[in-house]
């Protein structure tokens, strides 16, 4: 994992610093067994921290369901509520936290969320999650985008989904994401799909070519069928994979091209749940995603297909 990486996904500078020129840092890999105990934390120039700790116990409290410790018999959890935000002008020194676990045929990486103070997470607990003792689903969900487990210092955290692990020199599907995590299993899953342009570049001249690409709604049912197939059909070589990412740049500083070639893709599914990682660049005619989680090139015909429905000419 490089520097790149890191400020990529910390999202606290834009992408014109990031390109993948710093210094690489070894990966640390552990071994795969169940949910990995370990917690890694990741800073740009700091130490990979190791800190094993047992499962915390948690209490059933007054009032909720026995058999799903601390669950309040409510509805599904919206993770927004759980968030902590930043007010305008406030800024947030924040590490990546990152924790692995086996689910079924494939290991998952999850990185952790920042949780309000005043948030219980005992109190959001959903299901036990069989096959990997200690996490638990977010409460009235059944995909795997959130899980809530431990966060190696005895607590509970709340863990976002970022990509799978593959073996090295293997690949997979994204239509395995789809369904596996996401839980979208056809286009009808898909309510809509928000484009913005790429922010890689902030000077006065990418401002405006952003301002001209503005965002975009895909609601059309023929559009949005021919973006999950495209996506399903995708193949990802996995994370540190900047140097297969192609973003048709003539030089390091034609970020404009870019800002123009790049599309940011928020997906809302039919039962109002929400993922941004996915970015698209006719540069390369792939998707990619934060972390440099990099996806083999389209073919010729659905590339053309892709980039016509989020306008780029």
């Amino acid at each position: 994992m490089t520097s790149f990486d890191l400020l990529d996904l910390i999202g606290q500078v834009d992408e014109r610093h990031l390109e993948p020129g710093f210094p690489q840092k070894r990966r640390v890999r552990w071994k795969r067994w169940g949910a990995l105990a370990a917690c890694l934390v990741f800073t740009v120039g700091a130490a990979v921290l190791w800190n094993p700790e047992p499962e915390p116990q948690l209490q059933s409290r007054p009032g909720t369901d026995a058999s799903i410790p601390g669950t309040p018999a409510q509805g599904p959890v919206d993770v927004e509520d759980l968030l902590y935000g930043l007010r305008e002008g406030e800024y947030s020194n924040q590490v990546l936290i990152i924790n692995q676990i086996s689910l079924e045929d494939n290991t998952a990486e999850y990185h952790k969320l920042e949780v309000r103070s005043q948030v219980d997470l005992e109190d959001y607990l959903g299901e036990a999650l069989e096959e990997v003792p200690g996490w638990y689903y977010l409460r009235g969900h059944e995909d795997l985008q959130y899980l809530i487990g431990p966060d190696g210092d005895g607590e509970l955290a709340l863990w976002e989904f970022a990509y799978f692990v593959p073996e090295e020199g293997e690949t997979y599907s994204y239509r395995a994401v789809l369904e596996d995590i996401y839980h979208i299993f056809s286009a009808e899953d898909i309510a809509q799909i928000t484009v913005s342009p790429g922010n890689m570049d902030n000077t006065d001249e990418g401002k405006a070519a952003q301002a001209e690409i503005g965002t975009s709604v895909i609601a059309d049912r023929e559009d949005i069928a021919a973006l999950y197939e495209a996506m399903a059909s995708a193949v990802c070589y996995g994370s540190n994979g900047w140097e297969g990412l192609d973003r048709g740049l003539t030089s390091d500083q034609d970020l404009v091209t870019a800002v123009r070639n790049t599309r940011y893709l928020t997906i809302e599914t039919a039962d109002g749940r929400t993922m941004d990682h996915l970015k698209y660049t006719a540069g390369g005619h792939q998707f990619y995603e934060y972390c440099g989680v990099t996806y083999a090139p389209l073919e010729e015909e659905t590339a053309q297909r892709v980039e016509a429905i989020l306008g780029i000419s």
